[in-house]
């Protein structure tokens, strides 16, 4: 059933009148809902891997008409320029919330011979320099991939630990997937596998990469509905409140 809906998806996804009707529906909500953002500390794995992570925080937005005021942590690519004119971050950045509902968004990466599915997370290429993750390696160097050029990607320890046998001198190999080819950029020096309780990820792609590995066709009107999740580095751990009322006010 799963795989069905998927493939529904996939396929709704593909057709201009679904995704007019969609993007009309998801941006209503969102416009009536983003005004009233709140700010609150990562948890879970990721929380004692990030230096001072009481700085780090992720935005949430009420559910529209939600009886219960339950909260989204999903945010529209429209909404991260004004995010990033908050004055009490000291820097703001954001990765693919695959767990939306509005779209199948995780991009499929299979290595090997064997085509063995990676668990990939998709970042903006300023992800790991604004969480302060250490990471061995150029890193990324930009949010769209220059065309012609394999995907970039970093590796959590783990992955290169067991998949790629502890390698030093694995940054800068390219590696056969089952779309375009990856160059590994960067090995995460420590365990971080992700903010998110139970996190396990093997690699992380950026923005630009994504499409690589996506059904989604990149156009204007589905690239600005995009579901992200919003990671701010606060100046001051005493700035939540400052960034909360900027952030309702520039939106």
């Amino acid at each position: 059933m799963s795989a069905l809906r998927w493939i529904s998806l996939r396929t709704f996804w593909r057709d201009r009148l679904f995704v007019c009707a969609a993007t009309l529906s998801v941006g209503l909500a969102l416009a009536a809902a983003v005004t009233s953002i709140s700010l609150n500390a990562i948890m879970g794995n990721g929380s004692a891997l990030v230096p001072d992570p009481a700085r780090v925080v992720i935005g949430y937005r009420p559910f529209l008409n939600s009886p219960d005021g339950a909260l989204s942590d999903t945010f529209p690519a429209r909404i991260r320029e004004p995010l990033e004119r908050v004055t009490a971050f000291e820097a703001v950045t954001y990765e693919l919330n695959t767990t939306d509902l509005s779209g199948d968004w995780q991009p499929i990466v299979r290595l090997g011979a064997d085509l063995t599915p990676a668990s990939v997370r998709v970042v903006a290429s300023d992800y790991f320099r604004t969480l302060g993750v250490a990471v061995r390696g150029p890193g990324f160097a930009f949010d769209d991939e220059p065309d012609g050029r394999p995907a970039a990607v970093i590796v959590s320890q783990r992955f290169w630990r067991t998949t790629l046998r502890a390698d030093r001198s694995i940054v800068g190999d390219v590696l056969p997937t089952n779309r375009t080819p990856i160059v590994i950029v960067g090995v995460v020096e420590s365990a971080f596998e992700g903010l998110r309780a139970g996190d396990r990820t093997d690699l992380w792609l950026t923005f630009g990469g994504h499409w690589q590995f996506s059904d989604l066709t990149p156009r204007p009107i589905i690239v600005g509905i995009m579901p992200l999740l919003m990671v701010g580095r606060l100046a001051t751990p005493d700035d939540r409140s400052a960034a909360e009322a900027q952030a309702q006010a520039i939106t």
